[in-house]
C-alpha cells in the first residue's frame, strides 16, 4: 500500500510540474479535486431530481377508460387548487368571504352583477344574504328560496355551486342549475307574454319544450363561470356535475361578442351558437336591458377525452385578446 501511495505521489508531482504547480503540496491538490468532483456530482443529482419532478407533473398520459373526473382531479392538482362544493352549511361563510376585500368583484371582472351571484348563494343558504335581490324594498322571506314553494322567486332546481380554493383563498367559481326559459324573460311585455323559440341551428326545429319553465330534465344552465386563469377548470366542474339525465348545456355569454375570451374557451369545449328568437317577430331574443343575447350550447356529457383535450392538452386561452369595447353586465 505504501509503495502504491509513493508511486501515486510521484505521478501527481510530475503532473503538477507539467501544469506549472510544482511547488504546491499534493494534499492540497487532492482536496481541491475532491471538492470539484463533489460539486459536479451534486449538480448532476439536483438536475436529475428536478427533471423527475417536472416529468411527474407533466406526465399525465391518458389512462385506459379515463373519466372526466380523473382529468379534472389531475388538472386541479397541477394548478394547486381544490374543488369544493358550497353547501347550506357553508354558503354564509363563502358569501362573507366573497364580499371581503373585493374577492367577488375580482372574480367576475365587472361582467356580472354581484347581486346575481348573491341570489344563488342565498338560495343555497335558504335565506336572504346581504347584497341579494329584494322584493320591493324588503328582504325576501325564506319561502322565496325554497324549491318546494312553487311560487318562489329565487329558487332553482338542481342548483349547485362550486369554488376553487388555493391556500384557503377562492380563485374561481361556477354555478349550474336545471335550465328554465323564464331565466331569460326579456326587457318588456312583448317578451314577457311569450316563451322564446330555441333552435340548435337557424333552420333547426324548436327545442324550447325540452327546456320549459319547471326545471328541465335534459338541459342544464351554467350562469356563472368566473376566475381569471381558472375558467376552464370551473367549466369542466360544472359540466361534470349536472344531474345524470341532463345531456345538453347552455351558457349566456356575459358581455356578448366583446367577451371573446369566453367564446373561445367555450368553443374549445365544443360549444356552438344557440339560437333564441321571438316567436312572433322572429327577431333575436333580448336580455333584460334590451340587448341581443349571445347563447351557446353543448350537446352531450363531458367525456374523459373531451376533458383532457380542453384541460390538459393544447389550449387556446391566449387566443382572442379582450377588446376595449364597453362591457355589458348581466
Amino acid at each position: 500500500m505504501a509503495d502504491l501511495k509513493q508511486q501515486l505521489d510521484v505521478q501527481v508531482k510530475a503532473l503538477m510540474e507539467r501544469v506549472g504547480l510544482g511547488d504546491m503540496n499534493p494534499v492540497v491538490l487532492y482536496v481541491a479535486l475532491a471538492v470539484i468532483l463533489f460539486i459536479l456530482f451534486s449538480r448532476k443529482g439536483d438536475g436529475g431530481s428536478t427533471t423527475s419532478r417536472n416529468r411527474s407533473k407533466k406526465s399525465s398520459k391518458p389512462k385506459k377508460n379515463e373519466s372526466a373526473v380523473d382529468v379534472i382531479d389531475a388538472a386541479a392538482q397541477n394548478m394547486g387548487v381544490t374543488v369544493v362544493e358550497v353547501t347550506r352549511d357553508t354558503a354564509k361563510s363563502v358569501h362573507k368571504e366573497l364580499r371581503s376585500g373585493g374577492v367577488l368583484s375580482s372574480l367576475v371582472e365587472n361582467r356580472l352583477r354581484t347581486t346575481f351571484v348573491n341570489d344563488f348563494l342565498s338560495c343555497v343558504a335558504g335565506t336572504y344574504l346581504t347584497g341579494s335581490s329584494k322584493l320591493g324594498r324588503k328582504a325576501p322571506s325564506n319561502d322565496e328560496y325554497d324549491i318546494k314553494n312553487g311560487n318562489a322567486n329565487f329558487a332553482w332546481r338542481g342548483l349547485r355551486i362550486f369554488v376553487l380554493r388555493q391556500n384557503g383563498t377562492i380563485k374561481g367559481m361556477c354555478v349550474l342549475h336545471d335550465a328554465y326559459l323564464s331565466s331569460y324573460p326579456g326587457p318588456d311585455a312583448l317578451h314577457h307574454d311569450f316563451d322564446p323559440v330555441v333552435k340548435l341551428s337557424p333552420k333547426g326545429k324548436d327545442v324550447s319544450s325540452q327546456i320549459g319553465n319547471a326545471g328541465s330534465r335534459k338541459w342544464t344552465d351554467i350562469p356563472i363561470v368566473c376566475g381569471r386563469g381558472y375558467g376552464r377548470l370551473c367549466l369542466a366542474v360544472a359540466l361534470n356535475n349536472a344531474k345524470a339525465s341532463s345531456s345538453n348545456f347552455l351558457i349566456n355569454i356575459a358581455g356578448g361578442d366583446s367577451n371573446r375570451k369566453m367564446v373561445s374557451m367555450l368553443e374549445d369545449f365544443d360549444f356552438a351558437r344557440l339560437h333564441m328568437q321571438h316567436p312572433s317577430t322572429k327577431e333575436d331574443w333580448q336580455d333584460e336591458e334590451g340587448e341581443p343575447l349571445l347563447l351557446m350550447y353543448r350537446g352531450g356529457r363531458l367525456s374523459g377525452k373531451d376533458a383532457r383535450a380542453a384541460l390538459l392538452g393544447s389550449t387556446s386561452t391566449t387566443k382572442g385578446k379582450r377588446r376595449a369595447s364597453s362591457k355589458k353586465r348581466r
